[in-house]
């Protein structure tokens, strides 16, 4: 089996929160301690791709899109 298919894939996921739709991918492993990587104020969820890649062996890494960043919903009535 080659490195590209042994590597992790996250899975999306979407809730509502004050009625916007908000976005955050789960890296897996429900065994392992909880960690939450939250990205800078111009970035994405997948900044944080690889970094997770690899905790998601040892943890279960959840990595969020902030309002109005990625798949994650700007406030109404914001620019």
């Amino acid at each position: 089996m080659n490195d590209s298919a042994r590597r992790a894939r996250p899975t999306s996921h979407s809730y509502f929160s004050h009625g916007l739709k908000l976005h955050f991918l789960d890296w897996g492993n429900e065994t392992g301690a909880p960690v939450l990587l939250v990205h800078g104020s111009q970035d994405h969820c997948h900044n944080w791709d690889w970094t997770s890649e690899r905790l998601c062996q040892r943890y279960h890494v959840i990595t969020p899109d902030l309002r109005g960043h990625g798949d994650s919903e700007w406030a109404r009535g914001s620019s």
